[in-house]
């Protein structure tokens, strides 16, 4: 094979391929975050992910728009941005739906705070919790039965009421 067969078959090849391009970081992250962000639809802490990922998102656009030729990742930036903006526009709505909408009609919500007693008191109720007998409340939490009534169908005469945080694997 001569000189000049090889230095042909090389520049063949060379106008074939494409330059390296590496994926955009921020897009990844961008992406990433949105997927780990769906958790903001369950706690309302969770949305500063998809708030981290819009910006994430923004950043990676703005340098694959920049270096063309360095960076590829858009649609991944694009699914990231979109993923991130319906969570961050999203998820609050869903909260705030949720809460409007989670005290039965007739009943007055309680917070679990104006039910605790003050520390250092005796153990008795207070004032605030007195003053909402016979009425219909709604308070958040869970009711745990007293150790002493054993029996799948027996009244309730006490129980202890636990707060709900959000975060048990029992419910909403």
């Amino acid at each position: 094979m001569s000189t000049t067969e090889i230095a042909m078959e090389t520049s063949s090849f060379e106008g074939d391929s494409e330059l390296y391009r590496s994926v955009s970081r921020g897009a990844v992250f961008s992406l990433v975050l949105g997927l780990l962000g769906l958790f903001s639809l369950v706690t309302p802490a969770f949305v500063l992910l998809p708030v981290a990922g819009l910006a994430f998102g923004i950043s990676a656009w703005l340098s694959l728009k920049k270096f063309p030729n360095e960076l590829t990742g858009v649609p991944i930036a694009v699914v990231g941005l979109a993923l991130n903006g319906l969570l961050v526009a999203g998820a609050p709505l869903y909260h705030i739906y949720v809460y409007a909408t989670e005290v039965p009609d007739g009943f007055e919500r309680v917070p679990f705070s104006s039910l605790m007693t003050p520390v250092g008191t005796a153990d008795v109720p207070p004032q605030n919790a007195l003053s909402l007998d016979g009425k219909k409340v709604f308070i958040k939490g869970y009711i745990r039965p007293d150790s002493t009534n054993s029996g799948y169908r027996q009244n309730i005469s006490q129980f202890l009421l636990v707060r709900d945080s959000n975060n048990c694997c029992f419910g909403d």
